[in-house]
Formats: structure tokens, C-alpha cells, sequence
């Protein structure tokens, strides 16, 4: 056993550094990792914010340029309702001499002066190419906004018939007259999500932290105008790929660099730290306990403990070992001691033991008058129970049955010297009553610890079966006659011997006829109690002993009244000594 004792210990040495490194470096790996993407994250919404307020205003003088023409709310309309069916040539300039003409019969200069008035004199002809010409000159300016001012894609929308849908003015995503999407539609919920985008990269799926926006991510704003006496505003309408955002944050990976060197080196200095002010003096500490298990010299491991100087736990930790070694050695020593002590008390109480059995009767007169049998099972190594008997003369046996208070050694020699006293004076003559008188003011002399005993002390005349007893104190004796069940003989007792000088006591007589038995006990026996506390009790006793067999020897009847208490007790310890004596009158 002692020999395996050291192995757990080894196994385990040194894994603290390692199992406190690995969790600090997965930490700050992931906060790492957490932190620069949040850089990322805000780096990337300023500039967004940035670029949408800077395009805003391009997009306000984009519609201020367009609202020049006083026919922009026929345009838009006609936008609208025939932009499937208008057909465009290539190139602007083709429309010069056509657009010349028109405003020359319109007494005009340039094509923005036309107002809706003048648009009614013109043909069906002529104002579809009065559309046309505006169409790709308004078209041109959404490309070289685009081109000018880093707006890749600006549209230029106005609310379909279809309430999910915007209906495409403009567009520059795409150029030429084959790619126009004029009388396209977008879908609102798509436009929505757009704008949303940034939002959705940072929350969507709690994963912000983890995954910034992507470059191909699309980020749309609009800006709502509204246009001669429409109800339903235009919206110029750009978006942003996550590109252009990331293409301005060439800091970005610098920022990101430097917070992970940064986080490194705190790292690293955490374990540096961890090592020199907990690992190395734990190991210390370590060395020191092994030492003393296997020299148990607590003064060289004091020593070597006081070496740590750990202002910390560790410290402390340090010194209340050093002190629970010292502390160890001193009770070991006086364990030794107390168990050398014990050892020789156990004998001495074996001893005792031994004498105090050797002072009770343990042979039984085999008489063809009588038969008699008695127990005494101390709680401790001695007690303070005890019964006699013995033979006054030929015709007369002297029964008796006492419990001294307490327990133990004292109990035990103030048994003795009460048993003692009691047959002398029984063998000196007279009652029960007169007995007892006598001894109790000789156990009262000197008695200054004020102790007791209480005794039944009954005097049988074999020839008659006649009994004379005296109760002192003592339990209710059982008596069974004339064929009659077992029953406690309830009678006024006297008091207890050694408590006061000059008491009285009572005798009481009783006439046995062969085949009567007479039963005597201590209160071991009715107040043996469980565990929870109930206790045997004197009805549960005669109970018991009115079942016992009518012609039962007194062995059999105690053994009966005792498996009854160890039934009743179960696992509960003994609490009182339990003596007990039955005697059974034949007769001549």
C-alpha cells in the first residue's frame, strides 16, 4: 500500500503550466480572431457610411441636373408606359438634326426648355424621339457619374403597378443601346436586403464576430425625389460591392497584424508570469511534501519551506504545511503514547472485568427443590449490575438482584462493596426489611460521591416455598402462580440504598407452590431502547413473559425475555447493563 502511494503523484507532476497555457492560448486565439475581425467590421461600416454620404450628394446633383428640363414629368411618364417599345439608335449625336429642327419650330434653345405644352404640339413621331434623344443624353449622364465619381451602379427607379416591384428608368451597370433596361423591374425585397446588408453580416446567424462582410457583397442606399405633381417619388438608387469598401482599407491588415502581435506577446508574458508565480513555487512545494513522505523529517522540510517567499496563496499554503508537518509529528509522537496508555487500560479493564465475573455466582445448585438461573451482560467492560444467591442455612436461599448508578470502573467498585456489605449482613440474620435497613446506613458512611444502588433482596424457605422480600428502589419483580401467566407484582417500593440514613423498608411475603417461578431484572431490560428512541418497556416485558412455556427452566425463560430485547433493540448500541434472574420452585 505505502509502496504504490507515490505513483498518482508522478503521473500528475507538472501539467499545470500546460493545461493553464492551453486554455490561455485558445483564449486569446479566439479573442485574436474576435478582435480583428471586429476591427474589420467597424473599418469596413465607416468607410460604407462614408462613400453612401459622399455619393448622396453626386445623386442630389445628378436629379438637380435632370429637373432642368421642364418636361421631366412627361418624360418619367413616358418612361414608363412605352419604354419596351421605343426604339433607340446607337449613338446620341444621331438625334442632333432631328432635336435641332424641333426646338427651332418651338422657337427654343436647348432641349431642357421644352415645357409640357410645347410637348402637345408635337406628333406621336416626334415625341417618341424627343424621348429617345433625352433618354440616352440622361443616360450618359447616370455613366459619367458612375465613371466620375466611383458610382458603378446608380439606377434610377420610380414605383411599379406592381407594389413588389420598381420599374428601371436608368441604369449604368450596363451601356448601349442593346443593354438598356429600360421597362426592366427590380424587386423590392431584394433592394431591402441590400440596404440591410451591412446589418445582416454583422448579427445574421450571431456569427459578426466571425465572418465580416464578404467583397462581393452588395450594399444599396436610395434617395427619394419628387418630380412636378407626381405622387409617387423617382428613387436613385446605388450600391456599393464590399470591394470597393475593402480596396480603401489597405490599413485593415496592419490594424489586424499589430493587434495579433499584441495579443501574442500578453499571452506569452501570462505564462512567463504563471510560470515564475505559481508553477515554480508549487513545484517547490511539491518537492517538499515528497520529501517529508518519505523521510518524515518535518524539521528539514520546515526549513526548506521557509525558503518560498510566495507573498501569495502559495506562500501561505507553504507555511501551513510547514506548520501541519510539525503539527503531525508532535501527535504522532503522542498518539504513540496515548496508545501505549490505552493498551495498558484495556488490560487493566480485562483485568477487572474478569474479577467482577469471578464475583458473581457462575455455578447453579442443581436441586431437586428449586431450579435457578441468572445473567448479568454489562454495557461496558464492567459494570454496575449484580445478583447473588446463596444458601443462609440448610432451608433458606438468599436471592439477589441490585443496579448501582452509572457506569464503568466507578460503578463497578461500588458494586463490590455493595454486594459485599449485603451478604454479610443477609448471613447475619433477620428479614429482607431489616437487611436492607442495615446495609443502607453502612453504605451511607463515606459515601461522598452520593452514589446508590437499588436492591431486591428475597429470603425463600425451601421446605414451605414460602417468600419473604424487600424492595429497595428496584424494577417490579414477575411472579407466576398456580398455573397463572407471568405478571409484574406492582407494590410500593422503598428507597434506594446510600441515598439517606435510617430508612424503612417493607417485607412482603409471597407463598410459592411447586411449579411457580419468580423473575428479577434491572432496567436494562425495560428501558432497552431503538433508535429512535422508544423503549422495551415493562408492558412489552410481561407480555413476554406470559407467553413463556409453563414448564420452562429459568435458562429458557431469560434467553426468551432476551432474544425479545435484541428483537426490539435491532441495531441500536446497549445502552444499560442487562441482568436479569429467574428461579422456579418444585417443592418437596
Amino acid at each position: 500500500m505505502m509502496e504504490n502511494a507515490g505513483k498518482p503523484i508522478k503521473k500528475k507532476n507538472r501539467k499545470i503550466l500546460f493545461q493553464t497555457g492551453a486554455v490561455i492560448i485558445l483564449l486569446f486565439a479566439l479573442t485574436t480572431f474576435a478582435i480583428s475581425n471586429i476591427v474589420t467590421i467597424s473599418a469596413f461600416s465607416s468607410l460604407l457610411t462614408s462613400a453612401r454620404l459622399e455619393q448622396s450628394g453626386y445623386m442630389k446633383i445628378a436629379f438637380n441636373l435632370m429637373k432642368e428640363y421642364h418636361s421631366l414629368p412627361w418624360l418619367m411618364d413616358y418612361w414608363a408606359e412605352n419604354g419596351k417599345n421605343m426604339t433607340f439608335r446607337e449613338d446620341t449625336a444621331s438625334y442632333t438634326d432631328e432635336i435641332s429642327r424641333i426646338l427651332a419650330r418651338l422657337e427654343k434653345e436647348d432641349a431642357d426648355d421644352i415645357t409640357l405644352r410645347d410637348i402637345e404640339q408635337l406628333t406621336e413621331e416626334e415625341q417618341e424621339l424627343f424621348a429617345c434623344a433625352c433618354y440616352m443624353a440622361f443616360n450618359d449622364l447616370f455613366v459619367m457619374f458612375g465613371e466620375d465619381y466611383n458610382m458603378k451602379e446608380l439606377s434610377l427607379l420610380i414605383p411599379d403597378a406592381d407594389s413588389k416591384k420598381m420599374l428601371i428608368i436608368f441604369d449604368n451597370s450596363v451601356q448601349g443601346s442593346d443593354q438598356l433596361l429600360l421597362g426592366e423591374t427590380r424587386d423590392i425585397k431584394e433592394m431591402e436586403h441590400e440596404n440591410n446588408a451591412l446589418a445582416s453580416a454583422m448579427m445574421g446567424d450571431a456569427n459578426w464576430a466571425v465572418r465580416p462582410p464578404s467583397r462581393d457583397g452588395r450594399f444599396g442606399f436610395g434617395l427619394d425625389f419628387s418630380y412636378g405633381s407626381n405622387e409617387n417619388p423617382v428613387i436613385i438608387w446605388s450600391t456599393i460591392r464590399g470591394g470597393q469598401i475593402y480596396d480603401n482599407m489597405i490599413f485593415n491588415e496592419d490594424i489586424r497584424e499589430g493587434v495579433i502581435f499584441f495579443l501574442i506577446m500578453i499571452g506569452l508574458l501570462i505564462l512567463v508570469y504563471l510560470y515564475v508565480i505559481v508553477i515554480r513555487p508549487l513545484s517547490r512545494v511539491k518537492n517538499c511534501v515528497r520529501e517529508y513522505r518519505e523521510s518524515k523529517d518535518a524539521e528539514k522540510v520546515a526549513q526548506q519551506l521557509a525558503g518560498i517567499r510566495s507573498r501569495n496563496e502559495i506562500g501561505v499554503f507553504a507555511d501551513e504545511f510547514s506548520s501541519l508537518a510539525q503539527e503531525i509529528e508532535r501527535y504522532t509522537t503522542e498518539v504513540a503514547a496515548l496508545a501505549g496508555e490505552k493498551e495498558r487500560v484495556e488490560t487493566e479493564l480485562g483485568v477487572a472485568a474478569r474479577i467482577q465475573a469471578d464475583m458473581l455466582p457462575g455455578v447453579f445448585p442443581e436441586r431437586r427443590e428449586f431450579a435457578l438461573y441468572a445473567v448479568m451482560d454489562p454495557a461496558r467492560e464492567v459494570g454496575g449490575d449484580f445478583y447473588d444467591f446463596y444458601m443462609i442455612d440448610e432451608d433458606h436461599l438468599a436471592l439477589t438482584i441490585a443496579d448501582v448508578t452509572g457506569k464503568g470502573v466507578p460503578a463497578s467498585l461500588f458494586m463490590a462493596v455493595s454486594k459485599t456489605i449485603l451478604k454479610n449482613r443477609t448471613l447475619e440474620g433477620g428479614t429482607p426489611a431489616q437487611i436492607l435497613e442495615a446495609a443502607n446506613n453502612q453504605i451511607c458512611e463515606g459515601n461522598d460521591n452520593s452514589m446508590f444502588v437499588t436492591v431486591w433482596l428475597g429470603i425463600l424457605t425451601i421446605s414451605t416455598g414460602e417468600m419473604v422480600c424487600a424492595n429497595g428502589g428496584h424494577e417490579y419483580p414477575g411472579l407466576r402462580q398456580k398455573g397463572e401467566p407471568f405478571r409484574l407484582v406492582r407494590t410500593k417500593h422503598g428507597l434506594a440504598l446510600g441515598v439517606m440514613e435510617d430508612m424503612t423498608y417493607l417485607d412482603e411475603h409471597y407463598q410459592l407452590s411447586p411449579g411457580d417461578s419468580l423473575f428479577v431484572y434491572t432496567d436494562g431490560v425495560t428501558e432497552a431502547n431503538r433508535t429512535d428512541g422508544s423503549m422495551f418497556g415493562e408492558t412489552r416485558l410481561e407480555q413476554v413473559l406470559a407467553g413463556t412455556k409453563a414448564d420452562g427452566t429459568p435458562a429458557m425463560i431469560l434467553e426468551e425475555v432476551r432474544s425479545a430485547v435484541d428483537d426490539f433493540v435491532g441495531d441500536a448500541p446497549q445502552f444499560d447493563d442487562l441482568t436479569m434472574l429467574c428461579v422456579v420452585y418444585h417443592g418437596q
